[in-house]
């Protein structure tokens, strides 16, 4: 059991959907199928039961999520007390043609921001100045 099964494995849990958490997660469907049916496969139970519509999870799978949320929110504890220290600060670089760097890196950016607080600097390259 790793933290990648954890993550994806409450992600599908919020989500109620497949795609939609591997959509969130940055990862394809398949994957995050992987993830949770190899979770499911170690611990040797059903977390989750599936139809065409929905995904809900079993009696074990609930309480799975609630220690699952727990460790996860301890790895992020962990990251954010730890994360910068003894290093020299990250630098982000992204280059995107005209489309990308206005439509898609705005949102990757504010979740990226999210995700890692603090994270170091940000720089936004478009395609005017990437070559210089």
């Amino acid at each position: 059991m790793n933290l990648k099964q954890l993550e994806a494995f409450v992600k599908v849990a919020e989500t109620k959907n497949f795609s939609e958490a591997a959509r969130q997660m940055y990862l394809t469907q398949p994957t995050v199928s992987a993830h949770v049916a190899s979770l499911e496969k170690e611990l040797d139970t059903s977390l989750l039961c599936r139809n065409t519509k929905k995904v809900e999870l079993t009696d074990t799978g609930k309480e799975l999520c609630v220690y699952a949320e727990e460790m996860l929110g301890i790895e992020r504890k962990i990251r954010e007390h730890f994360g910068l220290r003894g290093k020299e600060k990250r630098v982000l670089r992204i280059a995107a043609s005209t489309i990308p760097s206005q439509y898609l890196l705005p949102r990757i950016m504010a979740r990226y921001q999210e995700k890692y607080p603090g994270g170091g600097e940000v720089h936004r390259y478009s395609e005017r100045n990437v070559y210089r």
